[in-house]
């Protein structure tokens, strides 16, 4: 689910990153996981994106393994917000660690448990919701 609004900090996501979006998300069926930095990784509901959110599509993504996606994106629940990577301030930081998560990089990650991205397929020292939004509907 790759999400946008009107408001200030959405606006200055998108701007910093160059996206059309400044969230995303993992959706299956009315569940939501989220890294979000009102309370780390967590599970809500679609119906409370959809209220914070103005623009929220639900993209489907060809060839995913869903389970093991959302199995580690279960294993992930509770873990903090990675606010210095969100900001770029760890240059050589390794964007699929998994001690902190912000949302792009949760979802990333996800896609690579799930078989549908490499695990080498970003290089840089983080990933935004532009690169899998580019990563997903232009492959």
């Amino acid at each position: 689910m790759f999400c946008r609004s009107l408001n200030i900090g959405s606006a200055a996501i998108r701007l910093a990153t160059w996206s059309l979006w400044s969230h995303v998300a993992l959706v299956r069926g009315a569940d939501v996981i989220e890294a979000s930095a009102r309370g780390g990784v967590r599970l809500t509901d679609v119906s409370e994106l959809r209220e914070r959110y103005r623009e929220s599509p639900i993209i489907g993504v060809a060839g995913l393994d869903g389970d093991s996606a959302w199995d580690y994106a279960l294993s992930q629940l509770g873990k903090p917000y990675d606010f210095p990577g969100l900001l770029g301030l760890t240059p050589f930081r390794n964007w699929s660690d998994d001690s902190a998560w912000h949302c792009s990089e949760l979802v990333g990650a996800c896609l690579i448990r799930g078989g549908v991205f490499s695990g080498n397929w970003k290089k840089q020292n983080r990933v935004t919701p532009q690169d899998i939004w580019q990563r997903i509907t232009y492959s």
